[in-house]
């Protein structure tokens, strides 16, 4: 045995029999969770160098550590995890499984690091089709003003023409 969850609550824990685990709803899953709010294929929990790591499927009610929603994680022994509401205490002794030294960069926090706050906060997908979908338009004053009469520069060049795309930097 490679560790166990704990219901938190109670309940019986879950043993980590394998170095690699699918959890979810389905009978296939090696962690079966027979909810209806837990995803067919929700997460998988993958021992590497003498830490669990956890990674979300795209499950629909998420996967939490410490109540962060994450894609992929490390899991610290103690760390609450939870699959959709239901949540566990991971116990496990990385030493016991061979890790040496100093825990390795958790792949979150890397990831984090490398991303703006839009991309953190899941903001920034299709930002660059809905800026381009924004047509600017020329100003154009209204009140009298004869057919013949052209606009001044100054009044056509407030705003960019409408086959101007506007660059993301």
């Amino acid at each position: 045995m490679f560790g166990q969850l704990n219901p938190v609550g109670g309940g019986d824990p879950i043993p980590l029999l394998k170095k690699a685990l699918l959890v979810g709803r389905r009978e296939t899953c090696d962690i079966v969770l027979r909810f209806p709010n837990v995803s067919a294929h929700h997460c998988e929990l993958i021992l590497k160098d003498g830490y669990w790591y956890v990674r979300d499927l795209d499950s629909r009610n998420g996967t939490r550590v410490n109540g962060n929603r994450i894609t992929e994680k490390r899991l610290d022994p103690g760390d609450i995890l939870a699959i959709a509401t239901h949540k566990y205490q991971v116990e496990y002794s990385p030493e016991a499984l061979g890790a040496q030294g100093p825990p390795p960069p958790d792949p979150m926090e890397a990831d984090i690091l490398g991303k703006s706050l839009l991309e953190r906060a899941g903001l920034d997908k299709g930002l660059e089709d809905r800026v381009r979908c924004i047509q600017p338009r020329k100003f154009q004053p209204t009140g009298p003003r004869t057919s013949e009469e052209e606009p001044s520069e100054e009044e056509s060049s407030v705003l960019p023409e409408d086959d101007d795309e506007i660059q993301i930097g």
